[in-house]
């Protein structure tokens, strides 16, 4: 299986704020409502989901988890990164540019940017973003 990288000029961006997502909005955090996501991919049934993600410094993803494992590679920037499963917390972890964090899938996630603004691609089963489950901790 292989992917499709496209140039970042021709995709179409949005700003993560104008997406609807109906009850989900009440757990995302309003710094990463800032920030802005295009498809490479949009994955179907037989075929993985690709996304960019442009967030700004400081960003604060909600603990949020996927049925699906979840693959995300930091192109820019850095993801300061925190799993939990059972409420037993794993070390958190802060990858730098140029390397890749998987999220096993019903494992529950956090993370947070710093500056520079940093750049991720994730990897996804297409119906993973249809399942996303938010969490207060």
């Amino acid at each position: 299986m292989g992917f499709r990288v496209h140039r970042a000029e021709t995709l179409a961006w949005r700003k993560i704020g104008d997406i609807e997502m109906g009850d989900m909005r009440n757990h995302i955090d309003a710094t990463e409502l800032e920030g802005h996501l295009a498809f490479h991919e949009p994955g179907d049934a037989a075929t993985p989901q690709l996304m960019e993600m442009r967030l700004n410094p400081h960003t604060l993803i909600a603990p949020h988890s996927h049925d699906d494992d979840e693959i995300f590679f930091v192109a820019a920037g850095s993801l300061h990164w925190a799993i939990r499963h059972w409420r037993k917390a794993a070390p958190s972890s802060s990858p730098p540019a140029r390397n890749i964090v998987s999220a096993p899938g019903r494992r529950v996630y956090a993370c947070s940017t710093s500056a520079p603004a940093p750049t991720i691609v994730s990897a996804r089963p297409a119906k993973a973003a249809e399942k996303t489950r938010s969490f207060v901790l």
